[in-house]
């Protein structure tokens, strides 16, 4: 046999072989081991934690927000995965579980999940990407009330291709919201050294009134940016029209917007390394902060890159204190631009830029990213209420406090690095949950088969309620017995139970705030009494992975087709090849042509 064709033999084996190494390498990712699981909500998958506490006693109190997503767009979501692991969530300071509402919006992907005061009231608000479903939106923005129910909807993609998720940042209690912008447009590109016109994505942002989605002001980025002052790589002549095809040059890279107190905005536009300030009358630019024509002469230590997340402290005529996450750096798949500082930082800076006088910007205080590593897309920076710094550095849901001085009191990782990020992480302290729906119990209870002990376990969770502390339960009418409410997910064990189980749920004051209904005890008949405990384990187990069993069988099925089917592609490709050839030794030579590779187009 010829060497070559040996060679894609080998090939084709090897293609063939590593679907099931690869399928059994995924199994305890599918099983579960980096997700919490629950009894009563086996729906429900959020990731697990892994929490360094530098020094618990400086943390600030509250609850985490964030929202775990796979991928940036809403990949496989007409097959509803099962579990419910994508969405917005409210976690404690110990990584437990307080409300999950993957379910509630069926998988589908929030950015900028937070708790906003709106119309005089905390709410929970984010933005939902926009689905692959038929008739679906194109992305819309949603305000929860303290039960989970929706308060308000408004879309954000009206007259425009899609929702661009970075922005949804209400202001003026909840009466006006600034959102970012998509958009694609046929630009001619001249000044890049370039013949004819490149597609280009100009997006930019909007203000619209929060309860009609009615446009207040509208900013395109390009009609005031020339894309020369983009950093992000040019395409060369031969690669602009695939570029156009992969949806065009991401040249700017709109990601958030802020209005100061005269009316006028403040813009992050990553792809230029610049903030920029827009007046709210004309839309003219003001001034630049960063970037290739930046008005400001930088301090030591107050250069930034691909910036996020910027927004005022402070601000008057003379004199603005701004926050901002400062990356250092482009994606790092995609964006080769050299990094200007040695890791990734929250940074607040004071700008001077008093008309007649040198525009300077300082560096008022960094908060160094833990690890001492670079964040190369998203992000935010929350300064709260007792004067710490809470940091979302987004990708495996990284998240640190950190005091006034930088002192790092806290470290958060998802279990599992790689499986979900988080566009940015907020903490608040004061949000109260009360759900209309009632709490979910699950009682599975364990028969010897040689005696007539019994073991029932009952295992009691609600979703979002915020101010239970304990839970009383009952089995055939009968009072069992009270204990305190542990994580979010509690369980209490009692022999010989008969009859149906009802838990109830009391607050701090011992007054009661609602109850199960009746449910059944599921009964697993074993062998022998020292079993007891192996059984029910078992059964818990078949209760949470009924639930993965769908979505461990489509991704299997997916390596394995997909895997097996290009081992069998290289097998008839060389059969090709060898008739080809021969005919080529009769027919004379050909010229092959290489193909072009490939152009990003930018995310983060």
């Amino acid at each position: 046999m010829h060497d070559w064709r040996r060679g894609c033999l080998l090939i084709w084996l090897f293609f063939s072989l590593l679907g099931p190494a690869l399928g059994s390498l995924y199994t305890g990712v599918a099983a579960g081991e980096d997700l919490q699981r629950f009894a009563s909500r086996p729906d429900l998958m959020p990731p697990k934690w892994d929490i360094t506490y530098h020094d618990r006693s400086k943390l600030s109190p509250g609850y985490w927000f964030v929202a775990p997503y796979r991928f940036s767009d809403n990949h496989l979501d007409d097959v509803k995965w099962t579990p419910c692991e994508v969405g917005p969530m409210i976690f404690d300071n110990d990584g437990e579980l307080v409300w999950s509402g993957a379910c509630q919006f069926s998988n589908r992907i929030t950015f900028d999940f937070d708790m906003v005061q709106y119309q005089g009231k905390p709410v929970l608000k984010g933005n939902l990407k926009h689905s692959r479903f038929p008739k679906s939106d194109c992305g819309a923005g949603y305000f929860l009330n303290s039960q989970y129910e929706m308060e308000h909807s408004v879309l954000l993609a009206k007259d425009i291709d899609l929702l661009n998720q970075h922005e949804f940042n209400v202001e003026a209690d909840g009466h006006r919201t600034l959102i970012t912008t998509h958009r694609r447009d046929h630009i001619d590109a001249k000044n890049l050294g370039l013949d004819g016109k490149v597609w280009v994505r100009t997006d930019g942002f909007r203000e619209i009134d929060t309860e009609t989605g009615e446009m207040i002001f509208d900013w395109v980025t390009h009609e005031h940016v020339s894309l020369n002052e983009s950093s992000f790589k040019t395409p060369s002549q031969k690669k602009i029209d695939k570029i156009s095809r992969s949806g065009g040059w991401d040249a700017y890279h709109t990601n958030s917007a802020t209005k100061n107190s005269d009316g006028d905005y403040l813009v992050s536009v990553r792809h230029t390394d610049t903030l920029f300030l827009v007046s709210g009358k004309d839309g003219r630019i003001l001034w630049r902060c960063g970037g290739k024509q930046s008005d400001f002469k930088f301090e030591k230590g107050a250069k930034f890159s691909r910036q996020h997340h910027a927004r005022y402290l402070e601000h008057n005529s003379k004199r603005s204190v701004i926050s901002l996450m400062d990356n250092a750096v482009g994606d790092l798949q995609q964006d080769k631009q050299p990094a200007t500082h040695d890791y990734s930082r929250g940074l607040i800076l004071e700008l001077e830029h008093q008309k007649g006088k040198p525009f300077v910007a300082r560096m008022l205080k960094q908060y160094k990213r833990p690890d001492g590593a670079y964040g190369d897309r998203r992000g935010s920076l929350q300064i709260l209420p007792s004067g710490n710094v809470f940091m979302a550095w987004t990708d495996g849901g990284y998240l640190s406090e950190h005091t006034d001085h930088d002192e790092v009191v806290m470290e958060a990782r998802w279990l599992k690095e790689g499986r979900f990020g988080t566009y940015r992480g907020f903490k608040h302290d004061g949000w109260v949950g009360r759900p209309k729906t009632p709490p979910d119990v699950k009682a599975i209870g364990y028969r010897d088969a040689t005696s007539e002990t019994t073991v029932t376990a009952i295992y009691v969770s609600w979703n979002g309620a915020t101010e239970v502390r304990r839970w009383r339960f009952s089995v055939g009418g009968t009072i069992l017995g009270a204990i305190d409410k542990t994580g979010f997910e509690t369980v209490f064990t009692v022999l010989n139970a008969s009859g149906t189980v009802i838990v109830e749920a009391f607050d701090k004051n011992g007054k009661s705030i609602g109850n199960s209904e009746d449910v059944e005890i599921e009964w697993t008949i074993g062998e022998g009494a020292s079993s007891g405990t192996t059984n029910m384990d078992n059964s818990l187990d078949a209760v949470v992975y009924r639930g993965l069993s769908t979505h461990r069988f489509l991704f299997m099925a997916m390596v394995l087709l997909s895997l097996v089917g290009l081992g069998t592609v290289f097998w008839v490709g060389s059969s090709w090849l060898v008739r080809f050839k021969r005919r080529r030794r009769r027919a004379g030579s050909y010229t092959a042509v290489p193909m072009e590779e490939s152009i990003g187009v930018g995310v983060g």
